[in-house]
């Protein structure tokens, strides 16, 4: 499902990190997590009828919600409503520190959410149709939280992957990397954009395991910043 946000409106750096550090930290902890309803401002009906990015946030944030239900378990949209109010939250607190209308506090939380609820129906997509190399793949890492996740594309053997990585307690050192590749038996360069052929991120698997291999090219190349790296081994989960 994808978010039908207003264009140009632009999350802020740091909320966004702090939703990142946040969603990493619940797939280290291996379950499901985002949004619920108790996390409304009292002003909610008024906001409704004034603030047409907030009105547009709620709605799509509570269709999410009204899919999750349907799709995940009972367990896991329980952790998902309960920890979406702390998570709603921390960004309105943030947002209200940085002296914006709640309002707009509030419509930021709800796309934010809305966006992590949206991601998290594709891993639970992922983990029941983990065909060939397709899957959710959950990085391996003593100094970084992140996934992998590889979607069949249109062409036979092509694939769109995106890889997310958080350093472990430092939610301002993340980065993310969309890609395509082409699958060669059990091998993958990925097609990311970038213009030095010598800058190469490589994956192999073997069995329900992928390995990430960046080269020194990549690596000196500036691409994430931040000293994140994203050479591991990802296990596919599955359900």
């Amino acid at each position: 499902m994808k978010i039908k946000k207003p264009a140009g409106r632009m999350m802020k750096k740091q909320l966004y990190n702090i939703l990142c550090a946040l969603c990493l930290c619940v797939l280290a902890m291996g379950t499901l997590a985002a949004p619920a309803f108790a996390a409304l401002p009292k002003d909610h009906a008024q906001y409704m009828e004034s603030s047409e990015d907030y009105k547009n946030a709620f709605e799509q944030f509570t269709e999410g919600m009204r899919e999750a239900k349907e799709r995940l378990s009972a367990g896991e949209y329980k952790d998902l409503e309960r920890e979406n109010e702390t998570t709603v939250a921390e960004i309105v607190k943030e947002s209200l520190e940085a002296k914006d209308p709640e309002a707009d506090a509030y419509a930021t939380a709800y796309w934010m959410r809305n966006a992590y609820v949206n991601k998290a129906l594709v891993w639970d997509w992922l983990r029941k149709n983990a065909n060939g190399v397709q899957g959710f793949y959950r990085m391996q890492s003593a100094a970084f939280n992140g996934y992998m996740t590889i979607q069949e594309g249109e062409g036979k053997g092509l694939y769109a992957v995106y890889i997310f990585a958080v350093q472990k307690g430092g939610a301002e050192n993340n980065c993310e990397l969309k890609a395509e590749g082409k699958l060669n038996k059990k091998k993958m360069r990925l097609n990311y954009g970038g213009d030095d052929p010598s800058a190469t991120v490589d994956l192999a698997f073997d069995g329900e395991s992928a390995r990430v291999t960046t080269s020194g090219a990549f690596k000196a190349s500036g691409w994430f910043g931040a000293n994140v790296v994203i050479d591991a081994e990802y296990i596919r989960e599955k359900k």
